[in-house]
C-alpha cells in the first residue's frame, strides 16, 4: 500500500496525474513512496479523501492550517 498525506505544497509543482500546474500553498496529496503530488481535482485526491474518515479529515485540514501559518504562505 503507497503512503502519503494531505497537505499543503511548498513550492510550485505539476500534478502527477492531470499535468495541472499547482501553485506554492494549494492543497495537494503527497504520495510519499513516489515523490508525486496530485491537485484536488485530480482523481487519486480525491479517493483518498473519499476514503478518509471525518476525523482523519478534520485533523489533515488542521495540519495544513497550522502549516499555513507557520510557513507564511
Amino acid at each position: 500500500m503507497t503512503m502519503g498525506r494531505i497537505m499543503l505544497t511548498r513550492f510550485n509543482t505539476t500534478c502527477a496525474e492531470t499535468g495541472m500546474r499547482i501553485s506554492k500553498g494549494d492543497y495537494i496529496y503527497l504520495n510519499t513512496d513516489t515523490k508525486q503530488a496530485f491537485c484536488m481535482d485530480s482523481d487519486r485526491y480525491k479517493s483518498v479523501w473519499a476514503s478518509m474518515s471525518a476525523q482523519e479529515q478534520s485533523i489533515a485540514h488542521n495540519n495544513c492550517y497550522y502549516q499555513r501559518i507557520q510557513s507564511n504562505f
